[in-house]
């Protein structure tokens, strides 16, 4: 099956277009959610082929396009990255848990486990597809700007939260992450 412009979406155990995936479910997600509608209820896989826009647009007489409700989506999920940020959420946190990368002990992916060095890989691009920081996670400021979230950018470069590359994050330093990672400790708490 095709999904996002990907012939390997499908294919659980493929890592190639996973990223471009996430970053359009998560704004479908957060359109989905802030107009009330059930995920199970309508059929999600891609912005365009799901009607919201003629809804909004006929329910609120307020003409609405595709390309906006994805606008406000990404803005939408930038607002939840930079509340988890400002409690001090970095790229260690955003790993699955350690036991996904251990070899699966029944079903139907009995030996079967995720590959850290292609999540690792998977995640960095899942990040410059978003505009954050493909060391810290932290978005950037020039990202927020242009999705119209100035004040959200303030108020991360307020407090050291904003992902620019040259800034090292509060808390860790990328050289202490990617030396977790490479360990195998990624997921887990770790400090500088």
């Amino acid at each position: 099956m095709r999904f996002y412009d990907s012939p390997t979406m499908g294919d659980r155990k493929s890592y190639e277009g996973k990223a471009k995936a996430v970053v359009l479910t998560e704004n479908l997600k957060a359109i989905k959610d802030s107009l009330g509608i059930c995920i199970f209820a309508w059929h999600w896989y891609h912005p365009r082929s799901t009607g919201l826009a003629r809804l909004f647009s006929a329910a609120t007489g307020r003409r609405m396009t595709d390309s906006n409700l994805t606008e406000i989506g990404e803005r939408i999920h930038n607002v939840e990255k930079a509340i988890n940020v400002r409690v001090g959420y970095q790229r260690r946190d955003d790993y699955s848990p350690w036991r996904f990368f251990e070899p699966t002990k029944s079903g139907p992916g009995k030996g079967e486990s995720l590959d850290r060095e292609k999540f690792d890989k998977m995640l960095s691009e899942y990040y410059e597809l978003r505009g954050w920081n493909h060391q810290t996670g932290l978005p950037r400021k020039r990202r927020l700007v242009d999705i119209g979230l100035r004040k959200v950018a303030m108020e991360l470069e307020k407090d050291g939260r904003l992902g620019n590359d040259w800034q090292r994050a509060r808390g860790c330093c990328s050289n202490h992450l990617r030396m977790s990672i490479r360990r195998g400790s990624a997921g887990k708490r770790v400090g500088c």
